[in-house]
Order: C-alpha cells, then structure tokens, then sequence
C-alpha cells in the first residue's frame, strides 16, 4: 500500500489534519524532518560501518562524570546525545513534530512530518498491540534480545527485521519535555516504510509542509507558544530562541572586506 500524503499550509490546517487521523488511529505518534524527501532511516544506517557495542559501553565509561544529576541510560537514549542508534525520535506532541520540521528548514525545501500509529507497528511485529515491551517481564525479554543484545551484533542478519515500538522512561528533562518516543530498527534500514508497503491498510502518512508556508508556519507557532526554549527546557533552548527572535540577518565573510578607497 502506498502511504498516505497529506498538505497543510497553515498550522490550523496542520492540526486538521493531525485531528482526522487522530481519529481514525490509536494514539499517533509525530516526527518532523526538515526535508520531505529524507526517509525514514536511523542514523546508525546513515554510516557504513557503526561499532555500537564500542560506542556505547565508551559513552558510558566516560559520560558521568560531564553530567549533572542521574547518570546516563545507554538502552536508547544515546539518540538524544547524538551518536548513532538504530532508534529513530518520535514524539506524542503533533505540535513538537512540527516545530522540528520547521525550524532548520530556511524555506529551501519542502518540510514533512510523519503520522505512525505505534500500536498498528507493534501489532504487525509482534503479533499484538503492547506498545511497551517490558525489560522486567521475562515474557518480553527474548523480544528485547533480537533488538537489544548485550553484545551488539557484527552483522544485521542477528537482528530482527522490522522495527518495533518503544516508550522510553524520562530519564532527560528533554524526553520529557518534547514527549519522546522511539522506535528501534532492526536489519532492514528502511524497515517503517518498507513494512508499510507491503501491508494492506499501513497507518503510517506523511504530511506535506510546502517551503513557501515554511516562514508564516513558524510565526503561528510562535503565537502558540512552541518554541526552542519549550522543546528544549534549559539554558541551550533559551539562548537559540532569543537569537532566532532578536539577531537578524547573520554575516557570513569569505575573505576579509576590501578597505574603501580614499578621496
């Protein structure tokens, strides 16, 4: 089936959108890419060769002591610290999706945000609609092996093939903050859109975001009080709205500016 494509050009018709399928699905998770193009992939499949295993027990090695409060969980989160997982950012907030969409986007290209109803995901994976796999419940805890190995696998034929939902514990006032979830991908890269071209009726959709609505869709945002220092509760968040609100039209020098001519 192909998945659906939908157009807003206003944050207004955005939410009309986000209601109808709300309304027809359970639960729609939301994740807002700043080019309609990109696939849905993980950055870990982004590289060629990725040393998972490495990079996680070295983040958790070396992370505690540049870190303020609980230490840092290496089961997933590592997505919110930058380095590369097979876990792909989603949020529960349509609104949140959106301002990521819109943001780094310059008006250089169409956005997108993507609709999944993880429950459908979880359903079509699993063989059921638990949307958590419990670590703690022995019945989940092969499931979680073929995704989460102690020791990552060399090789992708080890893991499962298609990705599965998850809800993260809010270990990160940011996971909290921009209502996060995840979903972990398996071997099959594009896993999200090739499970949904091969199922009769996919609730996975893609709003459409046309670079020309880009500007006045963040001005309404703005009115809606979405903005960086919402998504990202601290002083980094703070800092980069007061710039984009007050500092305008940066410069960028080449070369150093020729001195004018004297009379």
């Amino acid at each position: 089936m192909a998945i659906s494509t939908k157009l807003a050009r206003s944050v207004p018709e955005f939410l009309r959108v986000v209601s109808l399928l709300s309304d027809r699905w359970e639960g729609p998770w939301f994740r807002g890419i700043d080019r309609f193009t990109y696939p849905l992939i993980p950055r870990r499949y982004r590289y060629r060769l990725v040393d998972e295993d490495e990079i996680r027990s070295e983040f958790k090695r070396r992370a505690t002591q540049l870190m303020i409060g609980r230490a840092p969980q290496t089961d997933g989160s590592g997505t919110h610290w930058g380095f590369p997982t097979r876990l792909l950012d989603w949020s529960e907030g349509a609104l949140l999706a959106l301002h990521f969409a819109l943001i780094s986007n310059k008006s250089q290209s169409d956005a997108a945000v993507w609709v999944l109803d993880p429950f459908w995901l979880n359903g079509q994976v699993m063989g059921n609609d638990k949307l958590l796999p419990d670590p703690d419940d022995p019945r989940d805890e092969e499931l979680l092996k073929t995704y989460l190995p102690d020791s990552f696998p060399t090789r992708r034929a080890r893991l499962a093939e298609f990705p599965i939902a998850l809800q993260p514990a809010h270990v990160d006032r940011r996971i909290a903050a921009q209502l996060s979830s995840f979903t972990i991908h398996g071997r099959e890269p594009y896993g999200l859109e090739a499970l949904a071209e091969k199922t009769a009726v996919a609730r996975l959709a893609k709003i459409k975001i046309p670079r020309g609505s880009v500007k006045r869709m963040l001005e309404q945002m703005l009115d809606a009080g979405v903005t960086e220092s919402t998504v990202y509760p601290d002083l980094y968040g703070l800092s980069l709205e007061l710039t984009r609100l007050y500092a305008k039209r940066p410069r960028y020098w080449a070369s150093k500016p020729a001195r004018r001519a004297s009379n």
